[in-house]
């Protein structure tokens, strides 16, 4: 195309300014529908994906919270001499919060972001995240002696004898 006049640029520049913006608007209305479903979307976590030890592949965090809840709740079989205890892991003072531990996995499951979402170019690779727990030792301490001492008998002790003097004849 051979321009001629400064007027003729004047009216190429206008009718790009309209293309311009409805180019612009439509850029902006696409990004913002998708964002809206990027973030409305659940987060799975990717098959092998562990927490605590825990498999949640293919779980949504509130399902993975119940799970490692489940897991971590169920009781412990205390093995003593020949005598087998069950025992609560609350009871034990085990704490632990299972809501940070998936957060910290979602954290990492959901670091590639929006853009990258919006390319596929999100990671799949499975996430472990290890047990963050502590043992109350005072809960701990008062379950051994009102629970486990109980319920163990202990051999008899016989009180050492004291030495007699011998006697002389």
């Amino acid at each position: 195309m051979k321009i001629r006049s400064i007027h003729e640029i004047q009216n190429l520049m206008v009718d790009f300014g309209r293309g311009g913006d409805l180019f612009l608007i439509s850029s902006l209305t696409i990004t913002i529908v998708e964002y809206s479903r990027f973030k409305g979307q659940s987060s799975s976590f990717p098959t092998g994906s562990t927490i605590a030890g825990v498999p949640v592949g293919g779980l949504d965090a509130a399902a993975a919270v119940t799970r490692v809840e489940e897991v971590y709740s169920l009781p412990l079989d205390l093995v003593i001499e020949d005598h087998t205890i069950a025992a609560s892991p609350v009871d034990l003072g085990f704490e632990m919060d299972p809501f940070s531990l998936v957060q910290a996995a979602l954290d990492e499951v959901q670091t590639s972001g929006y853009w990258s979402s919006l390319w596929n170019r999100i990671s799949s690779e499975a996430v472990t995240v290890p047990l963050d727990a502590t043992v109350n030792s005072e809960t701990l301490r008062n379950y051994l002696v009102q629970e486990i001492e109980p319920a163990i008998p202990r051999p008899a002790h016989h009180s050492p004898r004291s030495p007699t003097p011998p006697t002389l004849p």
